[in-house]
């Protein structure tokens, strides 16, 4: 377990959800998530990441068909989110991830695991940004884009239309969520095998 992180389990304003459902079908050989970064798979960076953060629970949203992704995790602490439809799109794990958290917090931010240069003070910034103005969603906008972190209520879930294949862009922008300003460039994601070798390379 890592030690002085919160409880998988434990009650609070916040939880956190690394979304690592995904085929990585753009890369091939080894999964994306699993591959070393430099020495420790993509997803567990991720997740470690999302703990150091320490806003809240911690889970991270997998697909059962890829028990591999929930093992290289499994020694931290963190809730294993299983997501049966992972296959049917991004949204399917957002809406699992809703139901994990709002049983124990009353926001979710979302992280992407593919985005293993998350900034656990980008993910408290955006905490303590809520916390002071509490809103039903809020994301995070770099200079060249909006990305992740965003943060969402049970709200925002409810009344939110996600398409399966689709992830939150259009629903955030249809029902007004807040941006928090970030002046760097969003981080990159590891799509294709050039990119994991330039993460690969920075680190």
């Amino acid at each position: 377990m890592e030690a002085g992180a919160p409880a998988a389990n434990a009650v609070g304003l916040a939880a956190v959800a690394v979304l690592a459902a995904g085929a990585s079908s753009r890369m091939r050989g080894l999964h994306k998530l699993l591959r070393p970064l430099p020495e420790e798979p993509v997803v567990r960076v991720s997740a470690r990441s999302a703990l150091q953060a320490q806003v809240g629970s911690v889970g991270v949203v997998t697909d059962p068909d890829r028990p591999e992704v929930a093992a290289a995790v499994s020694a931290l602490r963190v809730a294993i989110i299983p997501n049966p439809a992972a296959a049917r799109g991004i949204s399917t794990s957002i809406r699992c991830a809703g139901r994990w958290a709002f049983d124990r917090a009353e926001a979710l931010i979302l992280v992407l695991a593919d985005e293993p240069c998350l900034d656990p003070g980008l993910v408290r910034r955006l905490y303590t940004s809520w916390r002071a103005r509490p809103r039903a969603a809020m994301r995070v906008r770099y200079r060249d884009r909006p990305g992740h972190p965003v943060l969402i209520t049970r709200d925002f879930l409810d009344r939110a239309n996600l398409r399966e294949s689709g992830g939150l862009n259009e629903e955030l922008k249809r029902l007004g969520a807040v941006d928090l300003d970030v002046d760097r460039d969003a981080p990159g994601d590891l799509d294709t095998e050039e990119e994991y070798q330039s993460a690969l390379a920075e680190m």
